[in-house]
């Protein structure tokens, strides 16, 4: 829901894209810091504490952040 997205973000992780069931187009996309809003971002690691996340890190604020998978 648009409120628990808004949830994610606000608890510094980025909530999974939304694909419609493509999911083959979403694992491209660059995922927004749910710091700043930067897409400035890159995967550093596609394998997170649990298999539904994923490491990334902003270049515009510097943090790193995780990320919810859309699988």
């Amino acid at each position: 829901s648009p409120s628990g997205r808004q949830k994610l973000r606000e608890f510094g992780l980025a909530p999974p894209s939304k694909h419609g069931g493509r999911l083959e187009i979403v694992l491209k996309y660059t995922v927004a810091c749910p710091y700043c809003s930067s897409m400035d971002t890159e995967v550093r690691n596609p394998f997170g504490p649990t298999p539904c996340r994923a490491l990334h890190f902003c270049f515009a604020c510097q943090q790193p952040f995780e990320e919810f998978k859309p699988l």
